[in-house]
Order: C-alpha cells, then structure tokens, then sequence
C-alpha cells in the first residue's frame, strides 16, 4: 500500500508542478477523494481540487503501474468560457467543485459519480474517461417536491 500512495504522490507532484508555485499551492490537496477495487483487481483513486479538476489514477494490478487522466468537461467551449470568466473574475467557479464522489461497477465500465456544490451530479465512464451524464439534482429534488405537493391536495 505504501507503494501505491508513493506512486500517486510521485505522478501528481512531478517537479515540473512544483517550479510553479502558484500551480503546486492551488493543486496541493484534494478536497475529496475516493477509491474502488475493479472485478479486475485494478484499483481506482479519484481526487477533486478545490480548482475543479478530477483526477483519475488507476492501478494496474498485473503489471504494478499507475496511470492518471484528468477528467475534463464535456465540452471544449464550455471549458473556455468557464475558465475565461474565472480569470476575469480572479478566482475560480467554486459552484462546479466536487463536494462528494463515489464509484460504481455496472456491467464491465467503473463509473465515477460526482456531486458538485451547485447540485450538479455528472457521471465519469472511467473506461471511456469522459463524462456520460449531467443532472441537477436539486432541479429534479424541487420538481418532484412540487409533485409530491400537488398530490397531497
């Protein structure tokens, strides 16, 4: 186990995060975090950065390496506009941090469920490394609220 912690630490502060200070002060700690054991035995690590990033690491079990990926929004444009307007509001949309995760094994894919402070809940294929789905979930918790409601009259 100490071998894989070392391994995580050595992949997420290379020494090229850690010439930018800036950079190593804003990703230094992850704020949430989770962990699974695959069918396969592989193991996957989640960590969200209070700058909204998600990083996936995956352990391979046959062969001892660690991969990592970034996990990004769906959509490059999105990606643009969002960070445009945190650099020009100096600081970053704490709304679309993760404030919780979890992992699920469905079928043969690992899927990653992230809750974001603004109730946004988005759904990470870790095979695919992408995200399959986005819900807010406190738009659906209101509408079903309006519903349960109506049908008490």
């Amino acid at each position: 186990m100490l071998i894989i912690l070392v391994l995580i630490f050595r992949t997420l502060f290379s020494l090229q995060r850690l010439q930018d200070c800036f950079t190593f002060a804003d990703t230094l700690m992850p704020h949430a975090s989770a962990c699974w054991l695959c069918p396969n035995s592989d193991i996957l690590y989640a960590l969200a950065y209070a700058s909204g990033a998600v990083l996936l690491a995956r352990h391979d079990a046959n062969n001892g390496t660690m991969t990592t990926t970034e996990l990004k929004q769906d959509s490059l444009t999105h990606r643009l506009l969002s960070g445009l307007t945190g650099a020009l509001r100096g600081r970053h949309n704490e709304e679309n941090v993760p404030a919780s995760m979890i992992f699920h094994s469905m079928g043969s894919d690992t899927f990653l469920f992230s809750l974001s402070r603004s109730g946004s809940l988005r759904v990470w294929s870790c095979s695919k490394v992408q995200c399959i789905m986005v819900a807010d979930v406190l738009e659906d918790a209101t509408d079903s609220g309006k519903n349960m409601a109506l049908g008490g009259k």
